[in-house]
C-alpha cells in the first residue's frame, strides 16, 4: 500500500541536556549562577521527559492521546528566552525607576546635609557683612557732617567774594569807560606818529629857521620827554613871560636814531601835573593845531596831534589813577581772597572724594550683603523644599526599598516561573483543566526539589498576561474563566 509512517522517537535525557546547554549558551541574559543555570536545564529536560511520559496516564485516565515531539523542547528552549528577556526588562524598568526615586532621595538628604553647612557660612557671612555696612555707614554719617560744615564754609566764602566781585567788575568798568574817552584821541594820536618818517626828521634839521610853530611842537616834545629847554623871560612893558623857542636842544634830540621809536613808547602815565602845567601855555595857543602844523611841516604835525593826546590822557588820568589804584588794591584782596576759596574748595572736594570712596564702598558692602542675604534666602528655600519632599516620601522612601528588594527577589525568581510558564504554553495545552493543574503541580515540585528560584503559588495566566488584556479578550467574546484565559494564551504565544 501507499501509507508512509513518520516514527518520532523520543530523545535521550542526556540529548535533551545537550541541546537546552547549546541553546543557553550565548543566552547572557540569564541573571543565574552557573549552578542555578545548570539545574535550570536539568530542570526542562525533565519537563519534557515528564510531559511525554504523563501522555501515557492521560490515555489511561481519559482516554485521550496527546503527543509530545522533540519539536516542543526547540520551542520551550526559545520560548523560555524571549519570555525571560522580556520580563527582566520589564522588572529592570520598574527596579531602575524605584532605584532611581531612591537615589534621588539619598541625594537630596546629602544636599541638605551640605546647605545646611553652607548656610552656616553665609549667615556668618552675613553677619560680618552687616558689621562692615554698619561701621561704614557710621562714617559716612560723620563725614557727611563735616563736608556739610566745610561745605557751608566755602559757600559763605563764594558769597563774599562774589559780592566783592561785583563790586571790582563795577570799579572796572567805570576805569575802562573814563579810559575809553581818551581812547579816540589816542588812536589819532598813534596813526599820526605813524605817517611821520625819518626822511621827515631829516628835512626839519636841515632847516636853519624852521617855522614858529615847528619849534613850539618841538618845545612840548623836549617838556614831555624832560629835554632841557631855554629859560623864560620877562617883559617889562606889558609885565609877562615870552618863551624863546630850544631849537638848539631839539636837534640833537632829533638826530637820535631811536627818536620815533621813543615817541612810539613814550610811557604816559609818567606824565606829572607839572609837566602839564608848563606844556599849558604851548597848547592853548591858537594855531597850536594840526591843520596849521600841516602846512608849515607836513606829516610832522601829527607830533602836534600826540602832544595834545599826552595832554588828555593826563588829564583823565588824575581821575582814573586813584580809581585804578582802588581796583589794583581789590584785584589783589581778590587774588588772595580766591586762593584761600581755592584751599578751601580742595579741601572740600577731599572731604567729598573721601565721602564719596566711603559711599562707593557702603554701596559695595550692602551689594554683597543683599546677595549673600539673596543666596542664604534662596539656599534655605532650597533646604525647606528638600525637606518637604524628603518628609513628604519618608513613607514612600521604606515601601520603595521594600519594592527594589522585591525586584530583585523578583528577577531571581523568574528563573522558575519563566520556565514553568513556558512549559505550560509549550506541552499542557492538549490536556484538560483538570490534568494541566496535575502537570504544573508536578513542575513547580521539581523546581523546589532542585532548589531553582520560583515563585509560590504561581498562576500562569497573571504571570503571562496583564488584566487588561484579559478584558480586552472578554469583550472580543472570550469567556473570562481560568481555563478560557490559558487557552487565550496558547493561542497568542504559541
Amino acid at each position: 500500500n501507499n501509507c508512509t509512517i513518520d516514527w518520532f522517537l523520543p530523545w535521550p535525557a542526556q540529548a535533551l541536556v545537550d541541546v537546552a546547554t547549546a541553546g543557553f549558551g550565548k543566552f547572557t541574559t540569564l541573571q543565574a549562577s552557573p549552578e542555578v543555570r545548570s539545574k535550570l536545564i536539568d530542570h526542562m529536560a525533565h519537563i519534557h521527559n515528564s510531559v511525554r511520559e504523563s501522555t501515557t496516564e492521560y490515555f489511561e485516565r481519559y482516554r485521550r492521546y496527546a503527543y509530545v515531539t522533540p519539536k516542543s523542547f526547540l520551542s520551550f528552549i526559545t520560548g523560555y528566552q524571549d519570555v525571560y528577556a522580556k520580563k527582566v526588562a520589564y522588572v529592570e524598568m520598574l527596579a531602575s525607576n524605584i532605584n532611581t526615586g531612591l537615589t534621588k532621595l539619598v541625594e537630596a538628604g546629602d544636599d541638605v546635609s551640605k546647605m545646611k553647612v553652607e548656610l552656616k557660612e553665609k549667615e556668618k557671612g552675613l553677619v560680618v557683612a552687616q558689621e562692615k555696612s554698619a561701621v561704614l555707614l557710621q562714617e559716612i554719617t560723620t563725614n557727611t557732617a563735616k563736608a556739610e560744615k566745610k561745605k557751608a564754609e566755602v559757600q559763605g566764602v563764594k558769597d563774599v567774594l562774589a559780592g566783592e566781585a561785583d563790586v571790582i567788575a563795577g570799579q572796572k568798568a567805570d576805569v575802562e569807560r573814563d579810559l575809553a574817552a581818551a581812547q579816540p584821541a589816542l588812536d589819532e594820536a598813534e596813526n599820526a606818529l605813524k605817517a611821520i618818517n625819518a626822511k621827515d626828521i631829516q628835512l626839519l634839521k636841515q632847516l636853519k629857521n624852521p617855522p614858529e610853530i615847528i619849534k613850539r611842537i618841538f618845545d612840548c616834545v623836549l617838556i614831555l620827554m624832560g629835554g632841557e629847554l631855554l629859560p623864560c623871560v620877562l617883559v617889562k612893558p606889558k609885565e609877562r613871560f615870552t618863551f624863546d623857542a630850544s631849537w638848539q636842544y631839539a636837534l640833537p634830540m632829533m638826530g637820535k636814531s631811536t627818536f620815533l621809536d621813543d615817541i612810539f613808547n613814550f610811557n604816559r602815565d609818567a606824565i606829572n601835573d607839572e609837566t602839564i602845567d608848563i606844556l599849558h601855555p604851548y597848547i592853548s595857543a591858537p594855531d597850536f593845531t594840526y591843520e596849521d602844523a600841516k602846512k608849515a611841516s607836513g606829516n610832522v604835525a601829527g607830533l602836534c596831534t600826540w602832544i595834545k593826546a599826552m595832554d588828555m590822557y593826563t588829564t583823565i588820568a588824575k581821575v582814573v589813577k586813584p580809581k585804578m589804584e582802588q581796583l589794583r588794591a581789590a584785584e589783589s584782596k581778590l587774588k588772595v581772597a580766591n586762593a584761600k576759596l581755592a584751599k578751601a574748595q580742595g579741601e572740600l572736594d577731599a572731604v567729598q572724594k573721601e565721602l564719596q570712596d566711603m559711599q562707593e564702598q557702603f554701596d559695595q558692602a550692602m551689594a554683597t550683603k543683599q546677595r549673600i542675604q539673596e543666596d542664604a534666602d534662596a539656599t534655605q528655600k532650597r533646604m525647606d523644599s528638600a525637606n518637604k519632599l524628603i518628609n513628604g516620601l519618608s513613607g514612600e522612601r521604606d515601601r520603595w526599598v521594600k519594592l527594589s528588594e522585591e525586584f530583585a527577589d523578583e528577577i531571581r525568581r523568574l528563573t522558575g516561573d519563566v520556565a514553568l510558564s513556558c512549559a505550560f504554553i509549550e506541552y499542557v495545552g492538549p490536556f484538560n483543566a483538570e490534568f494541566r493543574e496535575t502537570l504544573l503541580s508536578r513542575f513547580y515540585d521539581d523546581c523546589q526539589r532542585r532548589a531553582i528560584p520560583v515563585t509560590q503559588d504561581l498562576k500562569v495566566t497573571t504571570f503571562m498576561v496583564d488584566e487588561s488584556t484579559v478584558g480586552d479578550w472578554a469583550l472580543e467574546g472570550l469567556p473570562s474563566d481560568e481555563l478560557s484565559v490559558q487557552n487565550g494564551i496558547m493561542v497568542t504565544r504559541s
